[in-house]
Protein backbone atom coordinates (compact mmCIF):
# COMPACT_ATOMS: atom_id res chain seq x y z
CA UNK A 1 0.00 0.00 0.00
CA UNK A 2 1.63 3.24 -1.16
CA UNK A 3 1.67 6.50 0.75
CA UNK A 4 -0.62 8.16 -1.81
CA UNK A 5 -3.24 5.44 -1.38
CA UNK A 6 -3.00 5.59 2.39
CA UNK A 7 -3.26 9.38 2.34
CA UNK A 8 -6.36 9.28 0.15
CA UNK A 9 -7.96 6.64 2.32
CA UNK A 10 -7.48 8.50 5.59
CA UNK A 11 -8.48 11.83 4.07
CA UNK A 12 -11.74 10.32 2.86
CA UNK A 13 -12.33 8.65 6.22
CA UNK A 14 -11.79 11.89 8.13
CA UNK A 15 -14.06 13.82 5.76
CA UNK A 16 -16.76 11.18 6.11
CA UNK A 17 -16.54 11.24 9.89
CA UNK A 18 -17.00 15.00 10.04
CA UNK A 19 -19.85 14.81 7.53
CA UNK A 20 -21.68 12.70 10.09
CA UNK A 21 -21.79 15.75 12.34
CA UNK A 22 -24.57 17.10 10.17
CA UNK A 23 -26.73 14.01 10.58
CA UNK A 24 -29.99 14.71 12.30
CA UNK A 25 -29.65 18.49 11.99
CA UNK A 26 -33.03 18.80 10.32
CA UNK A 27 -36.13 19.19 12.46
CA UNK A 28 -39.43 17.37 12.37
CA UNK A 29 -42.46 19.49 13.23
CA UNK A 30 -45.94 18.09 13.65
CA UNK A 31 -48.23 19.78 11.16
CA UNK A 32 -51.41 20.44 13.06
CA UNK A 33 -53.49 20.71 9.91
CA UNK A 34 -52.54 17.14 8.97
CA UNK A 35 -53.57 15.71 12.35
CA UNK A 36 -57.06 14.25 12.15
CA UNK A 37 -58.76 12.91 15.29
CA UNK A 38 -59.32 9.16 15.11
CA UNK A 39 -62.54 7.48 16.22
CA UNK A 40 -60.83 6.14 19.36
CA UNK A 41 -59.63 9.64 20.28
CA UNK A 42 -63.13 11.01 19.81
CA UNK A 43 -64.61 8.27 22.00
CA UNK A 44 -62.06 9.02 24.73
CA UNK A 45 -62.83 12.74 24.47
CA UNK A 46 -66.56 12.16 24.80
CA UNK A 47 -65.88 10.13 27.91
CA UNK A 48 -64.32 13.23 29.46
CA UNK A 49 -66.45 16.12 28.25
CA UNK A 50 -69.70 14.56 27.09
CA UNK A 51 -71.25 15.16 23.72
CA UNK A 52 -70.35 18.82 23.06
CA UNK A 53 -69.15 18.41 19.42
CA UNK A 54 -66.74 21.34 19.27
CA UNK A 55 -65.08 20.47 22.59
CA UNK A 56 -64.80 16.72 21.95
CA UNK A 57 -63.31 17.34 18.51
CA UNK A 58 -60.82 19.74 20.00
CA UNK A 59 -59.81 17.37 22.78
CA UNK A 60 -59.54 14.48 20.32
CA UNK A 61 -57.14 16.54 18.25
CA UNK A 62 -55.07 17.20 21.37
CA UNK A 63 -54.86 13.41 21.89
CA UNK A 64 -53.59 12.96 18.33
CA UNK A 65 -51.00 15.75 18.61
CA UNK A 66 -49.79 14.34 21.92
CA UNK A 67 -49.49 10.83 20.49
CA UNK A 68 -47.64 12.06 17.40
CA UNK A 69 -45.14 14.09 19.42
CA UNK A 70 -44.50 11.33 21.95
CA UNK A 71 -43.87 8.88 19.12
CA UNK A 72 -41.42 11.25 17.41
CA UNK A 73 -39.57 11.91 20.67
CA UNK A 74 -39.18 8.19 21.35
CA UNK A 75 -37.96 7.62 17.80
CA UNK A 76 -35.46 10.45 18.21
CA UNK A 77 -34.21 9.03 21.50
CA UNK A 78 -33.69 5.59 19.94
CA UNK A 79 -31.97 7.11 16.91
CA UNK A 80 -29.57 9.13 19.05
CA UNK A 81 -28.73 6.13 21.18
CA UNK A 82 -28.09 3.97 18.11
CA UNK A 83 -25.89 6.64 16.54
CA UNK A 84 -23.91 7.03 19.75
CA UNK A 85 -23.33 3.28 19.91
CA UNK A 86 -22.33 3.24 16.25
CA UNK A 87 -19.82 6.06 16.65
CA UNK A 88 -18.36 4.51 19.79
CA UNK A 89 -17.94 1.23 17.92
CA UNK A 90 -16.42 3.07 14.96
CA UNK A 91 -13.78 4.67 17.20
CA UNK A 92 -12.85 1.31 18.69
CA UNK A 93 -12.89 -0.37 15.28
CA UNK A 94 -10.71 2.37 13.75
CA UNK A 95 -8.12 2.09 16.50
CA UNK A 96 -8.08 -1.71 16.28
CA UNK A 97 -7.84 -1.81 12.49
CA UNK A 98 -5.30 1.01 12.38
CA UNK A 99 -3.09 -0.67 14.94
CA UNK A 100 -3.15 -3.92 12.99
CA UNK A 101 -2.44 -2.07 9.73
CA UNK A 102 0.49 -0.22 11.28
CA UNK A 103 2.01 -3.51 12.49
CA UNK A 104 1.55 -5.09 9.05
CA UNK A 105 3.11 -2.14 7.27
CA UNK A 106 6.02 -2.10 9.67
CA UNK A 107 6.60 -5.82 9.27
CA UNK A 108 5.78 -6.61 5.64
CA UNK A 109 5.86 -3.42 3.56
CA UNK A 110 8.32 -3.11 0.72
CA UNK A 111 11.40 -0.97 1.04
CA UNK A 112 14.03 -0.45 3.68
CA UNK A 113 13.46 -0.73 7.39
CA UNK A 114 13.33 3.04 7.60
CA UNK A 115 10.64 3.13 4.90
CA UNK A 116 8.59 0.54 6.79
CA UNK A 117 8.89 2.47 10.03
CA UNK A 118 7.82 5.67 8.28
CA UNK A 119 4.89 3.87 6.67
CA UNK A 120 3.81 2.38 9.99
CA UNK A 121 4.08 5.79 11.66
CA UNK A 122 2.00 7.34 8.91
CA UNK A 123 -0.71 4.71 9.33
CA UNK A 124 -0.67 5.22 13.10
CA UNK A 125 -1.05 9.00 12.73
CA UNK A 126 -3.83 8.55 10.22
CA UNK A 127 -5.62 6.16 12.55
CA UNK A 128 -5.39 8.64 15.40
CA UNK A 129 -6.71 11.42 13.13
CA UNK A 130 -9.74 9.37 12.10
CA UNK A 131 -10.40 8.24 15.69
CA UNK A 132 -10.22 11.85 16.89
CA UNK A 133 -12.57 12.91 14.10
CA UNK A 134 -15.09 10.26 15.06
CA UNK A 135 -14.76 11.18 18.73
CA UNK A 136 -15.42 14.80 17.87
CA UNK A 137 -18.54 13.85 15.91
CA UNK A 138 -19.69 11.67 18.79
CA UNK A 139 -19.23 14.56 21.21
CA UNK A 140 -21.35 16.83 18.99
CA UNK A 141 -24.33 14.48 19.01
CA UNK A 142 -27.47 15.27 20.97
CA UNK A 143 -27.62 13.71 24.42
CA UNK A 144 -30.30 10.96 24.51
CA UNK A 145 -31.57 12.44 27.75
CA UNK A 146 -32.85 15.54 25.91
CA UNK A 147 -35.67 13.84 23.95
CA UNK A 148 -36.44 11.80 27.09
CA UNK A 149 -36.83 14.99 29.13
CA UNK A 150 -39.02 16.54 26.44
CA UNK A 151 -41.22 13.43 26.38
CA UNK A 152 -41.64 13.46 30.16
CA UNK A 153 -42.49 17.15 30.16
CA UNK A 154 -44.99 16.66 27.34
CA UNK A 155 -46.65 13.85 29.27
CA UNK A 156 -46.92 16.03 32.39
CA UNK A 157 -48.40 18.88 30.35
CA UNK A 158 -50.92 16.52 28.79
CA UNK A 159 -51.98 15.09 32.14
CA UNK A 160 -52.25 18.58 33.61
CA UNK A 161 -54.41 19.66 30.68
CA UNK A 162 -56.71 16.66 31.16
CA UNK A 163 -57.06 17.37 34.89
CA UNK A 164 -58.01 20.97 34.17
CA UNK A 165 -60.52 19.90 31.52
CA UNK A 166 -62.15 17.53 34.00
CA UNK A 167 -62.36 20.27 36.62
CA UNK A 168 -63.99 22.69 34.21
CA UNK A 169 -66.36 20.01 32.95
CA UNK A 170 -67.45 19.27 36.52
CA UNK A 171 -68.03 22.97 37.17
CA UNK A 172 -70.09 23.29 34.01
CA UNK A 173 -72.18 20.22 34.90
CA UNK A 174 -73.12 21.52 38.36
CA UNK A 175 -76.73 22.66 38.47
CA UNK A 176 -77.92 25.88 40.09
CA UNK A 177 -81.60 25.16 39.51
CA UNK A 178 -81.84 27.97 36.97
CA UNK A 179 -81.86 26.52 33.41
CA UNK A 180 -80.76 29.79 31.81
CA UNK A 181 -77.92 30.29 34.27
CA UNK A 182 -76.87 26.65 33.92
CA UNK A 183 -76.81 26.95 30.13
CA UNK A 184 -74.75 30.15 30.39
CA UNK A 185 -72.28 28.56 32.82
CA UNK A 186 -72.01 25.48 30.60
CA UNK A 187 -71.21 27.67 27.60
CA UNK A 188 -68.59 29.58 29.58
CA UNK A 189 -66.98 26.37 30.84
CA UNK A 190 -66.87 24.92 27.32
CA UNK A 191 -65.13 28.09 26.14
CA UNK A 192 -62.56 27.80 28.94
CA UNK A 193 -62.05 24.11 28.18
CA UNK A 194 -61.32 24.93 24.54
CA UNK A 195 -58.84 27.60 25.66
CA UNK A 196 -57.01 25.09 27.88
CA UNK A 197 -56.92 22.50 25.10
CA UNK A 198 -55.73 25.02 22.53
CA UNK A 199 -52.92 26.16 24.85
CA UNK A 200 -51.72 22.57 25.16
CA UNK A 201 -51.84 21.96 21.39
CA UNK A 202 -49.90 25.17 20.75
CA UNK A 203 -47.18 24.20 23.23
CA UNK A 204 -47.03 20.61 21.98
CA UNK A 205 -46.69 21.56 18.32
CA UNK A 206 -43.98 24.08 19.22
CA UNK A 207 -41.63 21.23 20.15
CA UNK A 208 -39.04 20.92 17.38
CA UNK A 209 -37.75 17.38 17.19
CA UNK A 210 -34.51 16.65 15.38
CA UNK A 211 -34.83 14.05 12.65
Amino acid sequence: MGKTTITSFFAAAVAASFALAGCGSEYTIVNRSSVRPSSSSQIAARGLVGEAPAVTEHLAQAYEVYTAQITLLKQRRNKVRARERGLRGAVIGTLTAGSAAAVMVGATAEGTEEDRIQGASFVAMGTIAVALGLSHVRGEQEDPIIPDMKARQLQKDFERMLDRVKELEAEGAASTGDPLLDASRKKTMNSEISTVIEAFITEATAINIKG
